[in-house]
């Protein structure tokens, strides 16, 4: 379940994943918020 293209989303995706985790405090939030699956 992942929309749009993770290998070239690759940075942003890490990004956002991150800010998300950061101000969310937890992985589960920024997953479904961003639309990627940041590993």
């Amino acid at each position: 379940m992942r929309e749009g293209s993770f290998e070239q989303n690759d940075e942003i995706c890490g990004f956002y994943c991150r800010l998300a985790f950061r101000r969310s405090g937890s992985t589960l939030i920024g997953y479904p918020v961003i639309g990627y699956r940041c590993d």
